[in-house]
């Protein structure tokens, strides 16, 4: 899901997170930064095949942090709330969410299996 006031320069985004790429302090940088694209949904190709679409979107300082440690190992859904961004590179105008706050759904497979162990009456 997205949703994009380019007058306002303000996004919000919801999807999951792939190709994070963090840089921390300890590469020599004065704060953290973390670039990664944000899955927001499918559609179909001309084709008949479905493609991702996606946002770049870039974070820095504790959100980066945050970010590289919910994403190390996984592929969580995120909740981003950001700024809106048009710039120039390599000749060509690039468009990213700069990331100004950021949640995490969490999943439960484990807890749903319990509640249905607890509960077998109930369909869940």
């Amino acid at each position: 899901m997205i949703l994009l006031d380019k007058e306002n320069n303000s996004a919000l985004l919801v999807g999951t997170a792939y190709g994070v790429k963090y840089y921390g302090v300890e590469d020599g940088r004065e704060t953290s930064f973390c670039r990664f694209r944000c899955n927001y949904g499918f559609r179909e190709s001309d084709f008949g095949d479905k493609e991702q679409l996606y946002f770049t979107c870039v974070a820095f300082g504790e959100k980066a942090d945050y970010i590289a440690a919910v994403t190390d190992n996984a592929k969580p859904t995120l909740l981003i709330c950001g700024r809106w961004e048009e710039r120039e590179y390599n000749g060509g105008m690039k468009e990213q969410v700069v990331v100004e706050w950021v949640s995490v759904q969490p999943t439960f497979p484990a807890a749903k299996k319990k509640r249905e162990e607890e509960f077998p009456d109930i369909d869940i």
